[in-house]
């Protein structure tokens, strides 16, 4: 009912904020989604030489399919009301209102696919699947030095933390051959990226802001480390 009183408010030009409790389903499932999409961006790859082509079919079609659903949700009220009981355990109130995360998400999968760059792709997933839950729930249960926007700091420097190791990681387990000063390189510059989007974005959605601007960072720094 707050969010159906917000979202009618808009045309009135009163703002007020969405709220987005807790909601620990939705960060597993969110860890889970990043993970699939990172695995089919790494191994695809090895097995066959079409398997990168294959993975940004894969993510365009995905892409296109939840765009569809959100044109569907705009057309009918049943439609909406539908999809939001279906994905209701991981879904967040205003999202009855506005585009869902998961779309923006599935797009920002089909702009990273587009690299053509499974290391790029790897990190930038790896990021948004693990540094976004643990930067929320920090920063909510122990954020006392907080932005206007609600933010903290304690949140942003968890997720640059958590970032920088888990792509990291995903750097030593599926790109052995990085050296691993230039591996802590590429993760810390894609995990900053990723945290300052998260941080200064207000009306940008994380789930794309995110991932395309690690995945962008990590980019220019695996080309930039290369040249050294």
């Amino acid at each position: 009912a707050y969010e159906a009183l917000v979202a009618s408010l808009k045309s009135e030009d009163v703002v007020l904020p969405s709220l987005r409790p807790t909601n620990y389903t939705r960060n597993f499932f969110h860890i889970a989604s990043a993970m699939l999409g990172l695995l089919f961006a790494e191994l695809l790859p090895e097995a066959t030489s079409l398997g990168f082509l294959l993975a940004t079919l894969i993510a365009v079609s995905v892409a296109i399919m939840g765009w569809g659903m959100e044109l569907g949700r705009r057309m009918s009220t049943r439609i909406n009301a539908f999809l939001m009981w279906l994905f209701s355990l991981v879904s967040h109130p205003h999202e009855a209102h506005h585009v869902n995360s998961a779309t923006w998400y599935v797009t920002s999968l089909a702009l990273l696919s587009l690299t053509f760059n499974p290391l790029v792709c790897g990190v930038a997933l790896a990021i948004l699947g693990f540094s976004d839950p643990a930067a929320a729930i920090i920063g909510k249960r122990y954020g006392k030095h907080r932005f206007d926007n609600g933010r903290s700091v304690e949140g942003t420097l968890t997720f640059v933390l958590v970032g920088t190791l888990v792509a990291t990681t995903t750097m030593a387990i599926f790109h052995g051959d990085v050296a691993l000063w230039r591996a802590l390189v590429i993760a810390f510059a894609a995990s900053t990226a990723g945290g300052l989007t998260e941080l200064f974005s207000t009306r940008l959605d994380d789930n794309l802001g995110i991932p395309v601007s690690a995945g962008l960072a990590a980019w220019g720094t695996w080309f930039l480390t290369g040249l050294v």
